[in-house]
């Protein structure tokens, strides 16, 4: 997880200065071009077991701001921050269904639980494969920042009872992702990506957010 982490931290740094290896012979772009994000979808909870065991799958929502530089020889590379919130319902049946595939004893169970929800603040690097911004761009991102993880409580009784507690914790935390860039008119884009976003809490939490937005350029 240290090196994952070294590995991260090293990219954001360096590959800026990589992709952004403007040839001034053909570009006259701006040195850097402001952006808007706006970005929606689903996430997928995994760890820990009981996560995913427990709660459906998320809606999140999030947006950001960031700057997109010159292409280089490489293709173009863009430094945001971005805010996102993603809410995990509790799964009632799904937890029945699992205590009684341990127990086949169990029949008579009743599960009631709270959402959980996860709020992340994120410092992002995107690297884009395409010789113009104007162009379908391929892209990868990398990012580090700060995760709140609040954990709903959960409750189970009938021929078996516990109680998780409700949990709140905080957390460094990073992600990795792939995804792609399509544009519509000069000032607007649209993407999809799908990522891995992992907080550093005793006992790691990950899932797997995949989304859909929009980028607005507004003084292109």
């Amino acid at each position: 997880m240290k090196s994952l982490l070294v590995v991260i931290v090293y990219t954001l740094i360096t590959s800026p200065l990589i992709f952004a290896q403007a040839d001034t012979a053909i570009s006259t772009e701006t040195p850097k071009d402001p952006e808007l994000y706006l970005f929606g979808g689903v996430g997928i909870p995994y760890l820990p077991e009981e996560f995913n065991q427990y709660w459906k799958p998320a809606w999140n929502i999030g947006g950001g701001y960031g700057w997109s530089f010159p292409p280089g020889e490489l293709g173009y590379a863009t430094v945001s921050a971005t805010v996102e919130y993603s809410r995990f319902a509790f799964d009632s049946a799904g937890v029945s269904s699992r205590i009684r595939a341990i127990d086949t004893s169990y029949k008579n169970l009743i599960s009631t639980g709270r959402p959980t929800s996860i709020f992340n603040v994120m410092v992002n690097f995107k690297g884009s494969f395409s010789p113009a911004k104007q162009s379908i761009a391929p892209y990868f991102i990398l990012g580090i920042g700060y995760m709140y993880f609040n954990a709903g409580s959960v409750t189970v009784t009938g021929d078996t009872t516990f109680t998780l507690g409700k949990e709140k914790k905080s957390a460094f935390s990073w992600t990795a992702g792939v995804g792609v860039e399509v544009p519509i008119i000069e000032s607007v884009s649209v993407f999809v990506q799908a990522k891995s976003l992992l907080g550093a809490i005793d006992r790691t939490r990950q899932y797997f957010p995949m989304s859909g937005g929009v980028i607005i350029k507004p003084w292109r």
